[in-house]
């Protein structure tokens, strides 16, 4: 059962901002934020997780590593640092729910899937996330035209991640008292609030940054042990060091070193799970558009306008070739603000409204490396198997 939002108490949601800004903090550490004792952090981060504000420890069954404790925090990694390409492709216009679920079946099939979700604009489209070897980019577009051809959408768009930039929630923005957002201007609420305003502060006290563009690379030193360790924390970022050397027959000094060494340079992120709803924020969307030619908005300057904490919601924005995919969370009132942004400053725009209940983010799935800074490329695993398990494509 979920616990309502007005039961969540001051020292709860103090507990919670600092959780949100640094996840890996122990309560000992906490409690040095909040002025409470470790011992009544750790009752409080308890009773939470038991009413639903956090997720709650749970066991679960993790294909290929069997049974699992999951946490609310798992590790995120970065696909580039892997030596991996991240596609976002959109599948437009999908014509039925056969059609749909037939494509939630093939992304479930292909080892190379990190997320998909279903969303609805002009129509219902499949937004998928693809962490690939760069090599086979042209072997996932003959996919999908497959799976165009048989027919289960109508067309489809590739955006290849160039450029990445995100903003994090700033729960400190958050009136716990009204249980409303300040945004912009000292008290100003919602009501107020319009995108176009923050975005105009930033172009005046701002600064935009060059941008780089990401390019994978990947470490050949990497082995197998790495990257079992990397799926364990993609599923739990808190699995216990003695664990793993009791799992994987390896004493716990290695253990902790090659943990290490993945958080400093391949998963040094993680995502905490909690209730948004807490926070109002509970409606997503998806913005795809085209820059303008001379407008102010440009690759540089949004990608540091989301680094510049002015919006204190989570989005991420991903730029290919004049291109750019903007996820958003925000409080639904607020949603329209963001389309009326970009539609003031792109070329063209779509808006679709994400439904996260049928959305998937997929653990790390160390079977496609192959060792030595390479990834299995061959057509039976990238095209081949994944088509015959949605019946399009006989095995060879």
């Amino acid at each position: 059962m979920r616990l309502l939002r007005q039961n969540l108490s001051f020292k709860d949601y103090m507990i919670l901002q600092v959780l949100q800004q640094n996840h890996s903090f122990t309560p000992n550490k906490i409690a040095k934020y909040v002025g409470l004792s470790a011992e009544t952090v750790r009752s409080r981060i308890y009773r939470m997780k038991q009413g639903g504000v956090l997720r709650a420890d749970r066991e679960i069954d993790v294909p290929l590593l069997g049974k699992r404790m999951q946490t609310e925090l798992e590790a995120v990694y970065i696909p580039q640092h892997l030596g991996l390409l991240r596609q976002h492709v959109l599948f437009y216009d999908v014509p039925n729910s056969r059609s749909l679920n037939a494509l939630l079946a093939f992304c479930e099939a292909h080892p190379y899937t990190h997320y998909r979700a279903v969303a609805y604009g002009n129509g219902t489209m499949l937004y998928a996330q693809f962490d690939i070897p760069p090599e086979i980019s042209g072997e996932m577009e003959q996919l999908y035209r497959i799976l165009e051809n048989a027919p289960l959408f109508d067309h489809f768009q590739i955006l290849e991640t160039e450029f990445v930039g995100k903003s994090k929630v700033d729960l400190a923005k958050w009136d716990y008292r009204n249980k409303e957002w300040l945004l912009g201007e000292e008290n100003a609420f919602p009501s107020t609030f319009s995108v176009s305003d923050l975005w105009e502060k930033f172009l005046t006290e701002g600064k935009i940054s060059s941008i780089e563009k990401v390019q994978p690379r990947i470490q050949p030193k990497l082995d197998s042990l790495d990257m079992l360790l990397l799926r364990e924390i993609t599923v739990n970022a808190k699995i216990s060091v003695k664990f793993l050397s009791q799992t994987y027959k390896k004493d716990m000094g290695t253990i902790s070193r090659r943990l290490k060494a993945l958080r400093e340079t391949v998963a040094y992120g993680s995502i905490l799970y909690y209730d948004p709803s807490l926070f109002d924020i509970e409606y997503y969307q998806l913005i795809i558009g085209k820059f303008s030619p001379g407008s102010d908005l440009s690759p540089e300057s949004l990608l540091s306008f989301l680094k510049s904490e002015y919006l204190p919601f989570e989005s991420t924005a991903a730029i290919d070739d004049g291109w750019f995919m903007w996820y958003i969370s925000s409080p639904a009132s607020l949603a329209s603000s963001f389309t009326d942004f970009i539609w003031q400053n792109a070329a063209l725009f779509q808006v679709f409204q994400l439904n996260l209940s049928r959305a998937r983010t997929y653990y790390f799935y160390h079977e496609n490396y192959n060792g030595n800074g390479e990834w299995r490329t061959d057509s039976d695993w990238i095209l081949n198997d994944p088509l015959a398990s949605i019946g399009l494509l006989a095995r060879a």
